[in-house]
């Protein structure tokens, strides 16, 4: 046997929930016409068991609300839907948080426009002053498999001054899937944790004072803030002992191919390319061997300028020689400072053979 006609599949149940809190109309204390958008919104309102579901109320579920206040006007005992301060209506315990169970307004009558449905009010003596957003109980079909709530179905409207909402999407709190869930009239619940875990993760007894956790709280946050103070100043000597490695590096390949163009083995257009070459630490040694291996191109007499040019190069490997000595021996010296400090105190390496010290 088939199931029978007009039988909802297991996903789908009608239920009723609490929703997200919308803003009352701007410089109207108490309005008479209310506007209620449409759209789809993300809600935790049926409680932690469903989890965050999608609430849709669109043009359609606005209509069916009409039609059903138009069908019971003239009814004995109907007044429209209810207006309350919160939700008194709604079942244990969050109704019983309200005191207040009288109806503060009527809902008349609701116009579906095309973007949003309007809810007229009717209210009884003023009582409606004083609160910034109002929040739909309502309900309609739930598809479990989808996890959506189509709305159908108004029950009333909760007035509020603590919506308790972030970008139209109330984080309610659940309690039962067989009753509404949060509330956003209800003040928001202050989480504290507990002392004696906090004591427990600092390492303290249970029986720790407040003034002891406090100094234990304050001692993490200092030694964070000693380690990463540390930290970047290991950063910033590493960075200086890397940058001052590179001067010394590129003064070292500077005299050895100053000896090369001075011995004849390259020229000053090969110069660069040498450079290049020496530039890479891996294959320095190398490199230095291949150079040094080249014959002499250019035939160069023995003159005054040549002896010259030879006292430069050692003046040069001497000037490197103290300034890498001057760094060994105070580590917050770079490579340029050591090597100021060498021309200052020695300035005879750069007399000797002309600028000898320059490299």
């Amino acid at each position: 046997m088939g199931e029978p006609r007009n039988q909802k599949p297991e996903t789908m149940k009608t239920t009723t929930i609490i929703s997200v809190a919308h803003e009352m109309p701007a410089g109207e204390p108490q309005p008479d016409e209310i506007p209620v958008p449409y759209g789809t919104r993300k809600t935790l309102a049926m409680g932690p068991e469903v989890g965050e579901i999608e609430e849709t109320f669109d043009r359609s579920g606005a209509e069916a609300i009409a039609a059903h206040i138009a069908a019971r006007k003239g009814k004995k005992g109907f007044k429209g839907y209810p207006v309350y301060q919160g939700h008194p209506d709604a079942p244990a315990p969050i109704g019983s948080k309200y005191p207040n169970k009288a109806a503060v307004g009527w809902i008349t009558a609701v116009d579906p426009g095309d973007t949003e449905a309007v809810f007229h009010v009717r209210w009884l003596a003023n009582p409606g002053e004083g609160f910034s957003h109002f929040s739909p109980y309502w309900g309609g079909t739930f598809d479990a498999s989808k996890k959506l709530l189509v709305v159908t179905v108004l029950k009333s409207l909760g007035l509020t001054n603590d919506p308790d909402y972030d970008d139209m999407a109330l984080p309610h709190e659940g309690e039962g899937s067989d009753q509404p869930a949060g509330t956003p009239a209800q003040p928001k619940k202050e989480t504290r944790m507990d002392p004696k875990a906090i004591a427990k993760l600092l390492g303290l007894p249970e029986t720790a004072t407040e003034e002891e956790i406090n100094a234990a709280i304050g001692a993490a946050l200092k030694a964070k803030a000693d380690a990463e103070a540390q930290a970047k100043k290991a950063g910033e000597e590493k960075q200086a002992a890397e940058t001052a490695l590179e001067h010394e590096r590129k003064a070292r390949r500077g005299a050895i191919l100053d000896r090369a163009v001075e011995d004849g083995r390259i020229t000053a257009a090969e110069r660069d390319v040498w450079d290049a070459r020496l530039a890479h630490e891996k294959s320095f040694d190398a490199e230095c061997k291949a150079l040094e291996a080249l014959p002499a191109k250019l035939k160069t007499a023995p003159s005054a300028k040549a002896a010259g040019a030879r006292a430069a190069a050692a003046g040069r490997d001497q000037v490197l020689a103290l300034a890498h000595e001057k760094m060994a021996a105070d580590k917050s010296l770079d490579f340029s400072a050591a090597y100021q400090a060498v021309k200052a105190e020695r300035p005879d390496l750069w007399v000797a053979g002309g600028k000898a010290g320059e490299a």
